[in-house]
C-alpha cells in the first residue's frame, strides 16, 4: 500500500476506533513489545518515542502553575520586582496572547502543511517581529530589576514546593515510562529554572526540559531565550510515536505544528480546530492523570494495527465478526464455526497475542468429544471475540473504511 494511503489509513484508525473514548475495550498486557521494520511501538524497547508534557495546566492540580507562582515569589524577594509585578505580569500575558495568535493562524490558515521546520515562514511577520520583542521587553525589566541567580533558584525551589501536583501522575509517569518504553519530556514556555524544580520531583531527568532559557552572567540575568531547544528537539524526534500533552494548543504552536502524526493529548474541551491530525480530549486528566497510560497504549497500538493489517484485512475481519455472531449457540454445522473462527485467528494472530484472549486455546478444547463441553466453549469464544478491538467498531466505521479498501485496489 503506498505509504500516503497507509498514513492517511492509520490516521483514520486512530480518530475513529482506538481514541474513540465511546469504545471501551481491553488494550492488552503492559508486557508486549512490538518492533516493526526497525521502528518499536510497544514496550521497553521503545526508545525513540518521546512523551512531551507541557508544564503550566497539565501537571499542576489547582488554577495556579509553576510560572506563575514562580514570578509572584520572585516579586515577594525582589522589592523591584514586586513594585513592577504587575507590569511583567502584563509582558507575560502578552506573550501568551501572540502565541495564541500565532497557533490560531497556522488553525485557520488555508494551507495544510503544518509540519517541520519550515513552519515560522507562515506565520505573518509581524506575529514574529511582536513575540521577539516582548521577549525581549520582559528581558530588560528584568535585569532592570538586578534579578540574580539566586533570588531565581529561591523562588524556583519555593514554587516547586507549594504547585500541588495533578492527582496520580507520579504513578502514570511510571507506567508510561517502564512499561511503554517512553522518555519523558517537558516542553515549557515557562523559566527553565522553575520548570527543572518542578521536573526534579517528578523524577524527570533535568536535560530533559526544554523551556525559556533564563541565562546568568556573574550571577546577574543576562538574557532570556524562549522556548529554547524546544523545536530542535522535537523535530529530531520519532515524530509518529511522539505523544504530546498540552492544556493549550494555540499557545503551544511551536511544539504542537510538529507532530503531524504524534498524539496530541488536550486537556481540556474547549478548542476545536488546530491543525495535529490525531488527538484526544481528556479533560479529566486535570483530575487523574491515570487516564494518560491508557490513550497512550491505545495510540500505539492504532499504529500496530495499521501496519500489520491492510483495510480489505480489517473489512475482512469485520465480516467474519459479524458471520460468528450470527450463528447459533448450538452450532449446527460445528465445521463451519470452525472455519471461521479459524480465519478469524489467522488474520489477526499479529494483532491479538494467543495469551491476551485464549481463543485459540479454546478453539483446541473442541477436538475432545463432549458435546456438552462444545455447547459452553462455542459462547465462550464468540464473547471474547467480541471484546477484541476490531469488534467494538459500529457501521459507521465499515462505512469509513470502504474509501481505504477502494484506495489499497487503485495504488
Amino acid at each position: 500500500m503506498d505509504k500516503s494511503v497507509k498514513e492517511e489509513f492509520f490516521v483514520y484508525l486512530a480518530n475513529n476506533l482506538f481514541l474513540d473514548q465511546n469504545i471501551t475495550f481491553d488494550v492488552y498486557s503492559k508486557d508486549y513489545v512490538y518492533t516493526i521494520k526497525g521502528k518499536s511501538y510497544l514496550g521497553r524497547g521503545a526508545g525513540n518515542n518521546i512523551l512531551y508534557l507541557d508544564s503550566d495546566g497539565v501537571l499542576n492540580a489547582g488554577k495556579e502553575g509553576i510560572s506563575s507562582n514562580f514570578y509572584r515569589i520572585l516579586g515577594e524577594i525582589n522589592p523591584r520586582v514586586g513594585r513592577r509585578f504587575d507590569t511583567i505580569k502584563g509582558l507575560l500575558n502578552k506573550i501568551m496572547q501572540i502565541s495564541r495568535a500565532q497557533g490560531n493562524y497556522i488553525a485557520n490558515a488555508p494551507f495544510k502543511t503544518f509540519t517541520g521546520p519550515d513552519i515560522d515562514k507562515l506565520i505573518p511577520t509581524n506575529l514574529l517581529v511582536d513575540f521577539e520583542k516582548t521577549v525581549k521587553d520582559l528581558e530588560k525589566e528584568l535585569k532592570e530589576c538586578k534579578l540574580t541567580e539566586e533570588e531565581s533558584k529561591i523562588a524556583a525551589v519555593h514554587a516547586a514546593n507549594i504547585t500541588p501536583y495533578t492527582p496520580n501522575i507520579f504513578q502514570a509517569l511510571a507506567e508510561i515510562e517502564n512499561d511503554l518504553g517512553y522518555k519523558i519530556f517537558v516542553a515549557s514556555a515557562g523559566p527553565d529554572i522553575a520548570v527543572k524544580e518542578q521536573a526534579k520531583r517528578l523524577s524527570i531527568d533535568e536535560n530533559f526540559v526544554k523551556a525559556s532559557n533564563f541565562r546568568f552572567t556573574r550571577g546577574k540575568l543576562s538574557s532570556i531565550e524562549a522556548y529554547a531547544g524546544i523545536r530542535k528537539k522535537v523535530e529530531d524526534g520519532n515524530h509518529e510515536a511522539c505523544v504530546f500533552v498540552t492544556d493549550d494548543w494555540s499557545s503551544d504552536f511551536r511544539i504542537a505544528s510538529t507532530f503531524g502524526l504524534g498524539l496530541v493529548t488536550l486537556v481540556t474541551q474547549e478548542q476545536k480546530n488546530f491543525p495535529c491530525r490525531i488527538y484526544a480530549k481528556l479533560p479529566e486528566i486535570r483530575e487523574d492523570f491515570s487516564k494518560l497510560p491508557e490513550f497512550v497504549r491505545r495510540y500505539q497500538w492504532a499504529r500496530v494495527y495499521a501496519e500489520l493489517l491492510s483495510p480489505s484485512g480489517i473489512k475482512r475481519v469485520r465480516a467474519l465478526i459479524k458471520q460468528i455472531n450470527s450463528l447459533s449457540n448450538q452450532f449446527a454445522d460445528e465445521k463451519h464455526a470452525k472455519d471461521l473462527i479459524k480465519e478469524f485467528l489467522n488474520l489477526t494472530s499479529f494483532v491479538i497475542p494467543d495469551q491476551c484472549y485464549e481463543i485459540r486455546k479454546l478453539l483446541e478444547d473442541l477436538e475432545s468429544t463432549d458435546v456438552e463441553r462444545h455447547k459452553k466453549i462455542i459462547p465462550e469464544i464468540i464473547s471474547r471475540i467480541n471484546e477484541t478491538p476490531l469488534a467494538k467498531a459500529g457501521e459507521k466505521f465499515d462505512i469509513g473504511l470502504e474509501n481505504y479498501v477502494d484506495w489499497e485496489k487503485h495504488v
